[in-house]
């Protein structure tokens, strides 16, 4: 996590600490010192003796602020060669912000070339909770009791673990390098959170180990002495409704990824992976650094297992460096693409981007490009969106855009915000908890699906959404394209009831208002008349399919 940068502190830090070590109690053993440490400062110092130390025992609660490395002092390393560093049973080590637990690996203070010292473990019998912004790094060798990672902290995974680890929400949970991670207990990888086999390091679920999968593993794979290889092996259990997400490191050369995603399957033990939605879902992900290679991963129809994916929906595509999409470029995908927060992707004139995307950088629209969202796949933004006058912004399909907390959307120009009447309920497919300014235009539209939405009910609650989020926000209003011709009683259905009140207004019994009257004006000759009320009669029992207005 921290590597070798933490050893340009090293001596700074230990020159700090060792004024505490006098109040550290501790034996001696045999082959060296067995230190019991109750809190941080404690702990500090035992990390900095100048005799062999074989046992750290933490036996207290307390917080860890900093980083506590076994073999902390780099002059020190014979020393810490076979220290065990041990939260007892009952005991609760927290990691707090920039604190950070584990063995620092002896390639690291040498060269590579020369044999590595045995190397210090860490073992948890008791509870570690790591917060945000801590972390535990090499070497946690076994877990007998509980980890807790919260949202903002990560651990590598423990070599051995025979206890439980909660990835929670934000949290993440990683190899290291030059292990194979074995699971005898259970893992329990939260919705939002992280779980990834890397580093040629393998994740071994054995017969006995539980993994509930409801985030995101990022499974490794290398091409190797003419070989794929995945960094997963399973025999015992996978349960849950996450992602699988296989990505490679390229060494001679690609992975077949049809093949892995296949090999994946057989070891959840799928014969699927979108018949049901609730089951674990496998993704191949592919890196874009221009136009061309995001095309080309964006490509169409695939096969895979016998499968028929579409719009490359099994696809999760990284973008690596700034894109530019302009000069009718455009890309209509399925897939999930995901914009990093080094990134930016920009829309020119005459482009168009539709696809599921996921946003941590930057997106601009400039005046004449298009952003859509796509059937199943919203716009997530989580870093910025900047529409310019003249460009364009939809949701639809049922398919949101979903700005989120601390992000930025600034609208110059229109976005087209689907709406939908379903199970009894209107639906705006736009969420917001960022800031959303600008001199723009939100043109509320929506689908028939079981009848109208109540307009005006919508147009308020974008409004509020708006209000709430800063002074300068967008106009919003309905897109009277929205009225469909022929259903003069909005009831989302052309039928004998529309002409008879085409009728009715033909011959002044009744009275339309302004959407009835576009409705119900269906020869578009700017009147209603009883030629309207006869063409709705006609379209009402399938003598016409289309009207006059709409050709």
């Amino acid at each position: 996590m921290k590597g070798k940068k933490l050893l340009c502190v090293m001596l700074t830090l230990a020159m700090a600490f060792s004024v505490l070590s006098a109040s550290v109690p501790f034996v001696q053993a045999a082959d060296g010192l067995t230190i019991e440490v109750r809190n941080e400062g404690e702990l500090a110092a035992a990390l900095n003796k100048t005799k062999p130390v074989s046992a750290i025992n933490i036996a207290a609660d307390f917080t860890v602020t900093k980083d506590c490395f076994i073999r902390y002092d780099s002059g020190r390393l014979e020393n810490y060669s076979d220290t065990v560093m041990t939260v007892e049973q009952g005991v609760t080590l927290t990691v707090g912000e920039n604190g950070f637990i584990g063995s620092l690996w002896p390639s690291y203070e040498g060269d590579w070339m020369t044999p590595p010292l045995p190397n210090g473990k860490v073992i948890n019998k008791g509870t570690v909770v790591v917060e945000n912004g801590g972390g535990i790094d090499a070497d946690f060798y076994q877990n007998d009791g509980q980890v807790i990672i919260k949202n903002g902290g990560e651990a590598v995974c423990s070599s051995l673990n025979y206890g439980t680890i909660t990835v929670e929400p934000g949290g993440a949970y990683r190899t290291t390098q030059g292990d194979r991670s074995q699971n005898h207990g259970i893992i329990t990888v939260c919705e939002g959170a992280e779980l990834e086999s890397r580093f040629g390091s393998t994740i071994v679920n054995c017969s006995d180990g539980v993994i509930e999968l409801n985030g995101v593993f990022y499974c490794g794979s290398v091409r190797y002495d003419g070989q794929d290889h995945i960094w997963f092996e399973n025999e015992g259990t996978v349960t849950g409704s996450g992602s699988v997400i296989l990505y490679q490191e390229i060494v001679e050369g690609p992975v077949d990824m049809d093949a892995a995603i296949v090999a994946m399957m057989g070891m959840l033990g799928q014969k699927t992976r979108f018949e049901n939605w609730d089951d674990i879902n496998i993704f191949r992900m592919i890196e874009a650094s221009g136009y061309e290679e995001l095309a080309a991963a964006c490509g169409g129809e695939r096969i895979v297992a016998g499968e028929n994916v579409e719009g490359d929906m099994d696809t999760v595509v990284l973008i690596t460096d700034d894109i530019l999409l302009s000069d009718s470029q455009a890309i209509r995908t399925m897939a999930n693409i995901i914009i990093p927060e080094y990134a930016a992707v920009t829309v020119g004139n005459g482009g168009c981007l539709e696809g599921n995307v996921e946003n941590y950088g930057a997106i601009n629209v400039e005046s004449g490009g298009k952003l859509y969202t796509t059937m199943g796949g919203e716009i997530s933004n989580y870093g910025s969106i900047a529409v310019a006058e003249g460009a364009e912004l939809k949701s639809q399909m049922g398919s949101p855009l979903v700005n989120h907390k601390d992000a930025s959307l600034a609208l110059n120009g229109d976005f087209y915000c689907g709406s939908v009447r379903y199970d009894g309920q209107d639906h705006i497919w736009f969420e917001n908890e960022g800031t959303v300014t600008g001199s723009g235009t939100v043109v509320l539209y929506q689908e028939i699906v079981e009848g109208p939405v109540d307009m005006d009910a919508a147009i308020e609650a974008i409004e509020k959404i708006l209000q709430d989020s800063g002074q300068n926000v967008p106009k919003v209003r309905a897109d009277k394209e929205a009225v469909v011709y022929g259903d003069i009683n909005a009831d989302g259905r052309v039928n004998t009831e529309d002409a008879l009140m085409a009728l009715k207004a033909a011959v002044g019994i009744i009275k339309l208002d302004a959407d009835q009257t576009v409705a119900a004006d269906v020869n578009a000759d700017g009147r209603v008349n009883t030629e309207d009320a006869l063409l709705i009669l006609k379209y009402a029992v399938g003598i016409i399919k289309v009207f006059p207005c709409e050709n």
